[in-house]
């Protein structure tokens, strides 16, 4: 029987889906996160434009100036999360038939800083062994044609980080 969805797959792969329009959707997104907890602007329509907007520009930049490739990184690394949550659903679907508790069992635990630091470290993990390293830290970084392109996204990288953990700390502080 033939395989219909490869084709498909194909086209999409050839038309920019993978190497432009998803990066593109996930990093919108993120901004369009930011932008909505941060609450810099009231109005959730200037989010989204902003979220749009600084997408684009930054894509364009990438994409049209140092064709960046992340795509196949960023389906690698989307791959082996879904895998690694498909483990730990059915891990929390064993752990259910011997803690009679298990949301105040789970509750408990997530809220010590190992739990934090374990999740942390299976980011890191899937960022290494997907390859998204090598966007942000290739070979030439600093010394081949690319480099100031590089340099940018391990800017916007570190800034982006830094958002999440100061949103993360205001959120925190908000709760107690």
């Amino acid at each position: 029987m033939p395989d219909l969805f490869r084709p498909i797959a194909e086209k999409l792969v050839d038309l920019g889906f993978i190497g432009f329009f998803i990066p593109w959707m996930i990093t919108a997104a993120v901004f369009w996160g930011l932008l909505r907890r941060s609450k810099l602007f009231d109005s959730m329509i200037i989010n989204a434009v902003l979220a749009l907007a600084a997408s684009f520009f930054l894509w364009a930049y990438l994409v049209g100036s140092t064709a960046i490739e992340i795509g196949a990184p960023l389906a690698t690394f989307m791959a082996q999360a879904s895998v690694l949550i498909l483990v730990m659903v059915f891990g929390l679907v064993a752990a259910g038939m011997f803690y009679p508790d298990l949301n105040k069992t789970l509750g408990e635990t997530f809220k010590t800083r190992s739990a934090m630091y374990i999740m942390i470290a299976l980011f890191f993990g899937l960022f290494f062994t997907s390859g998204l390293y090598k966007i942000l830290i290739p070979e030439d970084i600093f010394t081949g044609p690319r480099g100031d392109a590089y340099t940018l996204v391990l800017v916007l990288a570190i800034l982006i980080g830094g958002l999440f953990i100061i949103v993360g700390v205001q959120s925190s502080k908000k709760s107690e």
